[in-house]
């Protein structure tokens, strides 16, 4: 034997809505139920400098951001993938604390550090990226940044970003791209995940 219960409101005993289940049994919450995962939609980065994501909810506490055949031209620090975030709709480039590094099958490993954004050390023409970066909230507005990538250079390369960020207010702005913002991609996709 079968039941069903039938409702468009779950309310609590005060009247307060807490969820709406509409006519396709979709269920929409007054509040984002914590532990809850939202991966958001590949964007396409070739002609692009810089993806922008705003209205990240307040109550995000880890955000990736995924990086994949990320290619750009250039052959100095300014085609370096990096990662900003921000308040406001608007990202900042101070008061971040960045060290980045990267080693080769070669026995080359170089290091550098910046306080502009989270940065992709060591850069070629047309040599691409694959990873991730990982932001996780330290506690209210200070952010703690892990970025791992593999460069498809033929040498083995891999790429470390460790650092932090505080914010003046609740972060709601995430972005990637290129350092300076205005050389282009040639190729690559990037995504972004955020966890309650």
């Amino acid at each position: 034997m079968s039941s069903k219960l039938g409702v468009q409101n779950i309310a609590h005993t005060n009247g307060t809505v807490a969820a709406t289940v509409a006519s396709d049994g979709v269920v929409d919450f007054s509040a984002r139920p914590t532990g809850t995962s939202i991966l958001g939609t590949q964007v396409n980065m070739a002609s692009t400098a810089v993806q922008t994501w705003t209205s990240i909810p307040s109550t995000a506490n880890r955000i990736t951001v995924f990086a994949s055949d990320m290619s750009q031209t250039n052959n100095n620090i300014n085609g370096a993938l990096t990662l900003r975030v921000g308040t406001g709709g608007s990202t900042q480039n101070t008061g971040y604390v960045c060290s980045s590094n990267y080693v080769s099958s070669a026995s080359n490993a170089q290091a550098l550090e910046d306080t502009t954004g989270f940065f992709t050390y060591f850069w070629s023409a047309s040599n691409d990226r694959y990873g991730s970066f990982v932001l996780e909230r330290m506690f209210e507005n200070i952010w703690i940044c892990k970025g791992e990538f593999a460069a498809s250079s033929g040498s083995g390369v891999t790429v470390i970003t460790f650092g932090r960020v505080g914010l003046s207010g609740a972060l709601d702005t995430v972005s990637v791209g290129t350092y300076n913002g205005v050389l282009t991609h040639s190729s690559g996709q990037v995504n972004i995940k955020y966890e309650s």
